[in-house]
């Protein structure tokens, strides 16, 4: 049996020890989603939110498989409900920003970005999305200030 079939059966084998755990059922999710099967794994986190709707992490690893094929409209609205459960979600807002510019929504990626740096303050990668969205929106001045945050 090779890794990944190994990976695969444990992952299963926990699930049907502990049915109705949410760790179970995302480990499983997780390793059909590593393993390349997206289908799969989305349909196992579907399952999660049905029994778990509070559960934050699952609507965020369904937006990321989203925003990876490129479904930016159903990625945004995904990172809105994992955002509107867990506001401090590491990374959520700079996430659901690069959804919203995928879309063209630059106003709205700009106030996206804004939460993301009160949250984490240092973070380049927030500064330099930041930087870009006002480009986009011909905002220069703040542009140039985010870009060289990045630098700092």
């Amino acid at each position: 049996m090779d890794l990944q079939a190994e990976e695969l059966a444990r992952a299963q084998h926990l699930l049907e020890a502990f049915p109705q755990q949410a760790q179970a059922l995302d480990l499983l999710a997780h390793v059909y989603n590593n393993q390349g099967n997206r289908t799969q794994a989305v349909a196992l986190w579907q399952k999660l939110v049905a029994m778990n709707p509070g559960h934050a992490g699952a609507y965020d690893a369904m937006a990321r498989v989203a925003f990876l094929a490129e479904e930016h409209e159903r990625a945004a609205q995904l990172w809105h409900k994992a955002l509107t459960i867990d506001p401090r979600m590491p990374g959520g807002h700079a996430r659901l920003a690069k959804a919203l510019m995928g879309l063209g929504q630059m106003q709205e990626a700009v106030t996206a970005l804004q939460k993301a740096l009160e949250i984490s303050p240092q973070a380049s990668a927030s500064h330099y999305l930041l930087g870009e969205a006002y480009r986009q929106l011909g905002q220069y001045e703040a542009a140039h200030e985010s870009f060289h945050a990045v630098l700092r």
